[in-house]
């Protein structure tokens, strides 16, 4: 049996603010394409870092952007506002600790929450926030030295630190072609401008993002019969009951996986001004014959009579196991006993060719 292991793993791009100004520490050598489905809901994250390698801290109050340009066009094709999961806080302690103690008074709580990391002077490595209500912060380490008011102190997750995401929903993408695209973070300063964050230490500052297709249903191409090819397959139905023109499409392979009793069959007949009868045939023959009326090898699936006319569209359907279908359009014949006036009626008149109107055009869907 075969197995598919499928896996949920979070992209991952980092991003070199290089704001110590420090060149060449670190490069980036392998920073690897990122691939998003076309019409699913992604997501991309990001790990911002100085040149050090090190996540550095993000702030809410700083927005940031996510832009998509055409590779060969340079056409902005879509820009997303980051989402900033770094949930870090920097707070100064409010009243002065009389003594080593694992208590720390703050006038703000906001954003301080249990099982984070806590740093700061007088504060051991390690320490984690394990209470927070009423002012008050309890850790899980005693602190090494007494902390005084004023004294900043950094509360943060450390998994999130330096952490941003993207997330694509499928209308973002649904209309994008699958292809290779430029992608950028820029920060916005705020005043109509912005600045670029870098994808490597060379001060490069885009990457490449590629939209891939695999698990969206791009469907077959829909076959079409016109009214030309319909009038070039005519032929005369000599049947004394019901003699008069009859035209042919011809015969149409379905895409293999309509071959099968399972899978539904569809063809829409736009209508314009017909009276008369639409017929379905099918074959088994691999290599159907292409005679009309005494093709013994078709069948009938399904028809559709119109004793009056009628303009507009309508659909047949059909689950059949075939190899091949036609289409066979029979118009109802008009007051003389004609129903198709192969010069025009009267003569050079194309639009009078069919007293009981015809088909524009057949679209067959397997």
């Amino acid at each position: 049996m075969n197995k598919l292991p499928i896996y949920l793993y979070s992209n991952l791009f980092e991003v070199l603010l290089d704001l110590d100004q420090n060149r060449g520490i670190y490069n980036i050598m392998y920073q690897r394409k990122l691939r998003i489905q076309k019409g699913f809901k992604d997501s991309i994250q990001f790990q911002f870092k100085n040149s050090d390698q090190k996540p550095i801290h993000l702030t809410t109050a700083t927005n940031y952007w996510f832009d998509m340009i055409d590779s060969l066009g340079r056409e902005l094709v879509l820009t997303k506002p980051l989402t900033i999961l770094d949930d870090t806080v920097v707070y100064a302690v409010s009243t002065d600790q009389p003594a080593t103690g694992n208590t720390l008074q703050f006038g703000d709580l906001t954003g301080i929450s249990i099982g984070q990391t806590v740093s700061g002077f007088g504060i051991p490595v390690n320490t984690i926030v394990v209470g927070a209500s009423s002012g008050t912060v309890t850790l899980n380490n005693a602190t090494t030295y007494p902390v005084t008011s004023a004294t900043s102190v950094t509360f943060n997750t450390l998994a999130l630190r330096g952490l941003a995401t993207v997330v694509f929903n499928p209308d973002d993408t649904i209309n994008l072609t699958a292809a290779s695209y430029t992608c950028l973070v820029k920060q916005d300063n705020g005043d109509g401008t912005f600045s670029p964050a870098y994808s490597n230490t060379y001060y490069g500052i885009t990457g490449e993002v590629e939209v891939l297709e695999n698990g969206f249903p791009i469907g077959f191409p829909v076959q079409t019969v016109s009214q030309q090819q319909l009038e070039r397959g005519q032929e005369y139905n000599r049947d004394p009951n019901n003699m008069g023109y009859i035209f042919f499409s011809g015969w149409l392979r379905p895409y293999p996986s309509a071959m099968t009793i399972s899978t539904p069959q569809t063809a829409s007949f736009s209508l314009d001004g017909f009276a008369g009868t639409i017929t379905v045939q099918g074959t088994l023959d691999n290599n159907p014959s292409g005679a009309g009326t005494a093709n013994a090898q078709a069948f009938t699936i399904t028809s559709y009579t119109s004793t009056l006319p009628t303009t507009g569209n309508i659909q047949l359907s059909w689950s059949t196991n075939l190899t091949a279908v036609r289409f066979v359009v029979m118009p109802n014949a008009d007051g003389f006993g004609t129903n198709y006036y192969p010069t025009g009626n009267p003569i050079g008149s194309n639009t009078n060719k069919f007293p009981n109107g015809f088909i524009d055009k057949i679209q067959y869907f397997s």
